[in-house]
Formats: structure tokens, sequence, C-alpha cells
């Protein structure tokens, strides 16, 4: 499937989820910048970003360039509010962002677009198309224009009390301000505000602003949207984006002295939603809420919510009381049913350093002859210096008391002292309202200090300011708007009403007051409630509403009536067709729009709330549209169409189901059943990117994607390439002219190498013979890959081997931790010894080469020195995959040489006959140093030098010595000789060496007697033998002389 219905199905999914109750609308906004400017002009829509995020309605904002390409529908659809902005280096088309545009604003609930239009709402611009489509037929605010204009002018006329215009105040557009001219109203804009030259500045529609003014260039931003120009902005972001609208949108409040009360300030929210909104609460909350204070003529809840019709108000009262030094913030908020909660930011800062315990003091409404009070104020000194206070004064001294408990006329407060004085209200006989102002004098920074005082006194009067009320028409069986009445105390004293009722079903009173509960409204306020008409009769409805109250001289006398009427209607819905086929068409085309009629032959309005396609295998290649949208009123006896038509985004049959609903609760809703039958191949990519993530560089990964064609014949391949040419990315892609069946799929591998450290990105093109868009689609696949080196941790980066050992010593093994706290995995860790000591370290095998993100490896090293040295270095050096690791681990120990003292060097044996022992011979050993040693004597191999150690002792303290005997068994005649090595016991490195060396001989055979006679010999007749042997040899070499 391409990129554009892949977007439109994702459309009507969502609006279908959401109308369904599957997926639940998020308070969670986001909003899109939609760009078409240079790579170096951000600041214009940068500043638009500060505008929305500082609203505190978005939890972010993107920025999407539409220079070189469209948005799509699957980009925008997550969006609450697109802003659309372009220098004159122009959008990428004007159909492509105009449909994406509409669908956006036709599938997605609650979208909402706000277009500058410099740039994207004029025509004829070399490279710089305006905005067209869908979006000029059906959401344009204003025609387009050929001209316009950057000469200087000013804000002009504006509509009064418009939710744009707010703070609003005159401006100057800037010496290079850029404007459409010659623009004109369309049908149901609303222009809001004018330049001075007449050019239309700001025009609002239905979930749509757009703003003619953009600084010619960068610069020209603080001169030209800077002032309250940039409110305009603010105006038009909050108008799209919150149902209801503050005014002021800034409250202030002055700096009030601690305890006392600033005056009241008034804050409105008007309902500009195109819907009734229930308002569940009213309320303060946040880390200042104690220091504001609020009143209203309502307090609704969950359970009797206040609703306000579209364009009505609800007014609240709010006042600074610092109970605390310094400055506060809270929040007053409106709870809102089923929509996000409404905040206005307060603040306020307390002034001086004198608390006061009441302030206002409010007696409220007292029946005439009584009395209230007495109440008593403290006024405390919560600073760090003595003020000096004079005693309070209070103007009126006919209706109150005011007596202190001090009666000094003046008094010194020190840090933390109290002082109290008592009010009483005395009216007498008098009635009315009475206020009054006690002052305060003190050499505090709040001084004067003012405290107002009012109260009343008589009896209660209640006013309704209607006697017959008309109510709106409504269908017979449903249930009307509420409408909403001010009951004003106009009276002195508490207005009682414990019962408001009707005397016909048709007329109902929501939460009506109750004697147990009844509605008091305070003298001189006003309070509300309301009237809902629900008639289960056709035909006009009269009834009677009664109100009872306290007022004298009592009920029945005192009864408040309204005569109430309204017309229960009986509106005929009907749509002329129950089915729409289509018949054959073409994948990629479009079908001749076919007409739904909607009727209404009653007398009486209906509102159609939903026209729609909801269902079907085929959904998404149907669309409709109306003139109007959703929800729209259809007056009696009046007809409107719904334009039906299919674009095929699949093969084969398609059938959907067109859903039409109205406020009738019965026979109110109708559907159409759709359906066609479209042929052709139909390409569909099983990824709409390819994010190789982090990835080692210089290492190829890979990636495949799939393009199947989900259609009914055959899908050519036509070209597939990657862009930039020169890149980390490759494609092994099919043959180009490759032909995929219907049903089939082609596999393309994209391999990545990176490069260097950073990202790359690049774009997979698939040209096609899909006929979804004129002369094939192309499928576009971003690419993209983070190159990224292996990073590691090394732990710790010193090994000291603190306690000296002896030469030919292994030390204990100790441990460094390397660590991978990168994201991807080492798969060779290597460590090497560097430095003059590297000989006398010896790395510990076996440890863990390869390390997952997050795991560690443990490699050990032990200090077995070969030489003595008061200090031996070295330098552990980590690699990680052939690179090595900037943290490298410094290596230190010490080694000593043993004092031994062994004697002889060299034993010399005399000659001892082959297969007999010497005598023994030893060798001398003593220890010389100060600590004990463990010796190793190294016996020369074979079984001719005979070593015991059987007796010997090896284990050596300071100053002692021992004795190894050795002992020559020569096996052989000839020379011998070897050495006995003497070690540190477990080592390897010789302490001492002592060489043997002895002759193996013969013994000499006996004498033999011959003939009988036997010659006894006493031993070895060694000159005989010698002389007998020397004479053979001189016969020998005469012999020899003589034949030569």
């Amino acid at each position: 499937m391409s990129r554009p219905r892949l977007s439109r199905v994702c459309g009507l999914l969502l609006a279908l989820w959401t109308m369904l109750g599957i997926v639940q609308p998020s308070s969670a906004q986001k909003a899109a910048i939609v760009t078409a400017t240079r790579s170096g002009e951000s600041a214009w829509w940068q500043y638009v970003k500060q505008k929305i995020v500082a609203t505190g309605l978005y939890t972010g904002v993107d920025q999407i360039d539409a220079a070189f390409s469209d948005p799509t529908l699957t980009q925008l659809q997550n969006y609450k509010l697109v802003v659309v902005l372009s220098s004159d280096y122009g959008l990428s088309s004007a159909d492509g962002v105009g449909n994406v545009l509409a669908d956006y604003m036709a599938m997605v609930p609650g979208a909402a677009v706000l277009v500058f239009q410099p740039n994207t709402w004029q025509t004829g611009l070399f490279g710089a198309p305006a905005i067209a489509g869908r979006f000029l037929a059906n959401y344009a605010l204003t025609s387009q224009s050929a001209t316009s204009s950057s000469a200087p002018t000013k804000r002009g006329t504006v509509l009064s009390n418009d939710p744009l215009i707010e703070g609003v105040t005159e401006f100057s557009c800037g010496t290079n301000c850029q404007r459409v001219t010659g623009t004109s109203l369309r049908a149901g804009a609303t222009a809001v505000a004018y330049w001075a030259d007449g050019t239309l500045l700001a025009v609002r529609g239905k979930k749509r602003v757009d703003l003619n003014m953009l600084p010619g260039d960068e610069g020209a931003i603080s001169g030209s949207w800077g002032g309250t120009g940039g409110e305009l902005i603010t105006n038009s972001i909050l108008y799209l984006s919150a149902p209801m609208l503050q005014s002021p949108r800034k409250p202030t409040f002055p700096s009030t002295g601690l305890g006392g009360a600033s005056a009241w300030t008034s804050i409105s929210f008007r309902n500009i939603s195109d819907a009734p909104i229930d308002v569940t609460g009213i309320g303060i909350d946040g880390t200042g809420k104690a220091q504001f204070v609020f009143k209203s003529d309502y307090s609704p809840s969950v359970a009797a919510p206040l609703t306000l019709p579209i364009g009505s108000s609800v007014p609240v009262q709010v006042a600074f009381k610092p109970q605390a030094q310094g400055t506060h913030k809270a929040s007053l908020f409106l709870t809102l049913s089923g929509l996000p909660r409404i905040d206005t930011i307060l603040e306020g800062t307390s002034k001086g350093n004198l608390w006061i315990s009441m302030s206002p003091i409010d007696f409220g409404g007292n029946p005439t002859g009584s009395t209230a009070g007495p109440v008593t104020v403290r006024l405390k000194n919560a600073g760090t210096a003595p003020i000096e206070l004079e005693k309070p004064t209070i103007d009126d001294t006919t209706h109150y008391e005011l007596k202190t408990a001090r009666p000094d006329a003046k008094i010194t407060m020190f840090a933390g002292a109290t002082y109290s004085f008592d009010v009483k209200f005395t009216p007498g006989m008098d009635t009315g309202e009475f206020s009054t102002t006690i002052t305060v004098l003190s050499t505090d920074a709040s001084s004067p200090l003012s405290i107002p005082v009012r109260a009343l006194a008589g009896p209660p009067k209640a006013k309704v300011p209607y006697s017959s009320v008309l109510m709106p028409d409504v269908p017979t069986g449903t249930k009307g708007t509420p409408i909403t009445i001010n009951l004003t105390n106009e009276g002195f004293s508490d207005l009682s009403v414990p019962s408001i009722t009707t005397d016909n079903t048709d007329f109902s009173v929501p939460n009506a007051p109750g004697t147990m509960s009844p509605l008091v409204v305070a003298a001189k306020e006003t309070k509300t409630f309301q009237i809902v008409f629900s008639p289960a009769v056709k035909g006009l409805r009269t009834g009677k509403l009664t109100l009872t109250s306290n007022e004298p001289p009592g009920s029945p006398a005192s009864d408040k009536t309204i005569a109430l009427a309204g017309t229960a209607t009986e509106p005929q819905f009907k749509v002329n067709v129950t089915s729409l086929d289509f018949g054959s068409i073409n994948v990629g085309a479009s079908s001749v729009p076919k007409t739904v009629e909607l009727s209404n032959d009653g007398d009486g309005d209906l509102l159609v709330k939903e026209v729609a396609i909801v269902s079907g295998m085929g959904a998404d290649s149907f669309a409709v549209s109306t003139l109007e949208s959703t929800p729209f009123t259809l007056r009696a006896g009046t007809k409107v169409s719904a334009q039906v038509l299919v674009a095929p985004k699949s093969a084969g049959m398609l059938a959907a189901t067109l859903r039409i609903v109205t406020d009738l609760a019965t026979s109110g809703s109708a559907t159409v059943a759709l359906k066609a039958e479209a042929n052709g191949a139909v390409g569909q990519l099983d990824s709409a990117k390819v994010d190789f993530g982090d990835a080692k560089v210089k290492q190829m990964i890979s990636k495949t994607v799939k393009l199947s064609n989900t259609g009914n014949k055959d899908l050519t391949i036509l070209k597939s390439s990657i862009s930039p040419m020169v890149t980390v990315f490759s494609v092994n892609a099919p043959a180009d002219g490759t032909k995929i069946p219907a049903g089939g799929s082609a596999t393309f591998t994209v391999n990545c190498i990176p490069a260097m450290v950073g990202l790359a990105t690049a774009r997979l093109d698939i040209s096609t013979d899909d006929p979804a868009t004129a002369g094939g689609t192309k499928f576009s696949l971003p690419l993209s890959v983070n190159g990224v080196v292996a990073n590691v941790t090394v732990d710790p980066l010193v090994l000291e081997y603190t306690t000296p050992i002896y030469v030919g010593q292994k030390s204990e093994m100790k441990v460094i931790k390397v660590t991978n706290i990168g994201s991807v995995t080492v798969d060779n860790l290597a460590v090497k010894l560097s430095g003059d000591g590297a000989a006398d370290f010896t790395i510990v095998t076996g440890y863990k080469t390869k390390i997952l993100p997050g795991q560690s490896s443990e490699i050990g090293i032990t200090f077995d020195p070969r030489v003595a040295k008061a200090e031996i270095k070295a330098v552990a050096v980590v690699e990680a995959d052939g690179v090595q690791v900037p943290m490298t681990v410094q290596m230190k120990g010490s080694a000593m040489s043993a004092l031994l003292t062994v004697s002889p060097t060299a034993l010399r044996f005399r000659s001892v006959y082959v297969g007999e022992q010497s005598n023994p011979l030893s060798i001398s050993i003593s220890n010389d140093g100060s600590t004990s040693l463990e010796l190793d004597v190294i016996v020369p191999p074979g079984d001719e030098w005979l070593v015991d150690l059987s007796q010997v002792k090896l284990m050596l303290g300071p100053g002692e010595g021992t004795k190894v005997p050795v002992v020559f068994a020569p096996k052989s005649t000839g020379s011998k000789s070897e050495l006995i090595d003497i070690r540190m016991k477990g080592t390897a490195v010789s302490l001492a060496q002592v060489s043997t060396e002895g002759d193996g001989i013969n013994r000499p055979m006996p004498m033999v007697e011959t003939g009988g006679c036997a010659m006894a010999t006493h031993g070895p007749q060694l000159p005989t033998l010698v002389l007998t042997m020397l004479a053979l040899l001189l016969l020998v070499r005469r012999r020899k002389s003589r034949t030569l």
C-alpha cells in the first residue's frame, strides 16, 4: 500500500476507533509546525513554538519540514494543532500539502489548523506554490490572491470582545511586514481584525485561524510580532487549542499586606467549542493555594455539573490574600467532563510584616433589628524589627462598634507581638447595606492598612428575570439543552429556597433544592438553577415553575412563578438510498461521486451528529463529505447531500458501510451499503523506515524490507536506488524490471557500515508501476544509523600491592572491573600490560571477553616480581574491539630479595665406582634476614645425585640455619655435574644455586691364574697395568710406522 493510502487508512481507523470509544482522546496534546523555510530560517517557527509552549497546553511541539516532501496524514494525525508557515522558499507542492491538511481536518478528532498566509496563500510566486487541493476547496477562510505588500502599516479595526483580540492593542506591522492583499472572506468565516490599509489581518472559522502577517526577515520579528502582535498569535493558539477562552488571560494582583485581601478580580471562562460543556468543578490548587480565595455563583460537581451552552461564560472572582511573606503562585482551575481541565496561573506578592487575621470583614445579611459579632481582629508583627502602631479607627461609628484590647493611642509592637480589637455590627432598626473602613496606621510597609467592613440588615427579596419562558424546540422523546435561570437576592439577609417545582413533567429542574438542602442565596448575590424541556408528546407544551422562599410575608404570597412553554417537534429523518454500487474501477483512479440525500420531512429541526464510513474490508477506499462538517442542523423540510466516492486502496471486492446518526431517539440513524470492484497492482512495504539505531563504526549490519503486492495484477519494480549515492548504506535489491505476482513479495536487504561516530541518513527509493500515483508509485524509506564506538568504564584506576613480597613470590589477585555502559556489545575485550615493570605483573586468563550492554567483566592481575625493587610500576591498558579505552589502570608493587647464606657454592666429589655411593657432603643454608623463610630445594633430575630432605628443616626463622646432605651415586662412568636450586617455597626464582661435580669409574677386574696356578691379588695393581698398556701402545705404533 502506498504511503498516502496508508496515511488515509490510519486516519480513518483513528477516527472510527475514537467515535466508537475504543480509543479515548488523550489530554496529553502535541502540536506540529509545518515549515517551508531554508535551513538558516528558523527564527520564525521557533518564535511560534515558544508561543505554543507558553500556553502550557501542549506536551511537545515538533517541526515538520515540508519544503521538499509533503507531510503525510500518518505524521499529522498525532497532533492536536498544526501550524503552517513558509518563507519564499516555498512548500513542496500545492495539492499535496492541501490534500493532507484537508484529510487531517476531516479525519482527526479535534484537529485545528493555523495558517500564516504570506507565502502560503499567495498565488503566482515562483517556487512557492499556494496551498491548494481539498484544503482550499473545503477549509479556506478567504480567497487567494496574486498580490502582496510589505509597506509599513498598523493594526486597523477589530471585532470587539472577540477571543482573538484579547489584549491586542494597536501595533505596527514593521518596516518589512509581508501580507497578502486583495483577499476576501469566504462564507462562514469571521473577520476579526484588519490592517489599517483595509487588508484582512486575522480571520477565524471552525477549528481554523488565518493570520495575514509575516516579518519580511527574521530580524523584524521583535518589531512586528514582539509586541501585541505576538498576543494575536497566542490568542489564535488558545482559540484553536482550548475548549474555553479565559479573560483576562493573565490576571494580576497588587502587592497586599499579610492577611489582607486584594480587590476581587473577575476571571471569565467562555465556551468557544462547538458543543455544550459540562463544568464539574471549580477550585484553586498549587503550592500557593492557601494565599488566594475565590467565589462563584456556581458550585458544580460531577454529580451536578454546570452545563455551559456554546458561547456562554462562567465568571469566577479571585482575590489575593497572603498568609505568608513572599511571592506566591497557584492555579485557578475548572474541571470539564471529557475534556482537559482549564488552568489559570495566579501570582501575588505580599507587602510588609504586619499580619491581619481578618480582612475584609463581612457580616453578611442580617434580619432587621439584629446585631452581628463581635469579631476579633488580630494584628501580629511577623517581621524582625519593632513596628510603631497607632490605635485603629472605624469610619462608621453609628452602625459599628470598635473596641481595642489596649487603650493606648500608640504602641510599639516588637517582633512576634500580637495586638487585637473587636468589631460589632449594631444597625438598630436601620435597613440597607452598610459599608465602612477600618484604618490602621503604622510604620510598617503596608501602612496605611485599610480593612473593608460590610454588613446588611433587612429582609430577603427574591427576583427572577423572567415571568414567561419559551424553550427551544425539542424533538419528541429527547432531552433539550438546559436553560440557565438567574435567581438574585435583592434583599439584605439570606434568601432560603427550599423548593423549585414544575407542574408538568415535560419540564424539570435538575438538582432541585429540598427542605433539608435548600438553595441559599446570600444578600445581594445571585445563584442559578436550570430548566430542561423533555417533551413526551408532540405539539406545544406548557407548564408553570414555582419557586418558594423565606421572603416575607411567606409562601404562597411571596412565591415566584415562571410560565413555561415549548414545542415538541417530530422531525422525520430519511435517506434516499440504502446501497450504492460503484461497479468496476482501477486502483489509483477515483470514481464519480454518488449522492446520498439526507432529508427532514418533519416539523422540527434535527441535529446530524455523524456522517462517516465506519466499517467494511474496503472502508479505507471510500470517502464521504458534506457541505457542513458534523454536527450540523438539518432544518425542518430541508435536504442535504452527502457525496460518496471510491478511490481504491486495495484490489478485489470492496465493501463498506456509510452511517448517518442524528439526535433523534428513534428512527434517527441510517446506513448505506457501499461496494465496488477494484483492479490493479497494490504495493505495500512492511516498514515505514529502516532505523539501524546504534551500530558500531566500521562493522556491517543488515536489515531486510519486504515489498508485497496485495493487488490482483503483477507489480513491476522499475528501479531501486539509495540517495545520496555516496553513503554508508547499500542495498541488495531485485533486478530492475522484476515482477511481483499478485499475492507475492520481494525482499530488499539494506546494508550499513557506519563510517564515523554520529548520525547518518539516506533514503531508499523503490519505483514501481503501482497505479495509485499517476505514472507509478515511488516508495521512499528513510534510512538512519547512529555510529557509535564501545563505551566502557574501568574501576578501579589504581591497583596498589601495598605489602612488599619476595622476589619470586606471587601476590593475591586484585581485580579490575570493566563495565559496558554503551548501547552496543563489546565483542572483544582485551587487557595489555606496558611500562618498565610490565614483566612483574601477570594477567589472569579466563576473563569474559564479550560484554553485553549493562554487563561487566572482572579481570584478575597478580604481582609476581622478578627483581627486587622498592617500587615497581606498570600500566594495564584496556582495549574494546581493538580500540584503546581512555582509562588506564596504574599498578604499583614492592619486591625484596631473601637474605640467605649458602655454603659452599660448589660440591666436588672424589671418583666413585659406578653403582656405589659417595660419602655425603652438606650444603649449609642460613637465614640472615628478619623474617621467616620457607625454602624449597630443587633436586637435580635423575638418580645420580641423592638429596635426602626428610630430615632437613626448610622453614627457617630469622638467624636459623639448616644443612642439606648430598650423595653422589654414579650410574655410569665419566665426569658428572648438576645444579641444586634453592628457591622460596612456591616460586620459580632461584635464591641460590650450588654446583655438584664428580667422576664415575669402573671397579678394576680381579687377576686370574693360568695352568692351575693362581696369582693372588690384593687390590688394584694400577702401576703394572699402566705400564702394560703403554707397552702395547708403543708396539702398535711401531708396526704402523714400518708399514708406511
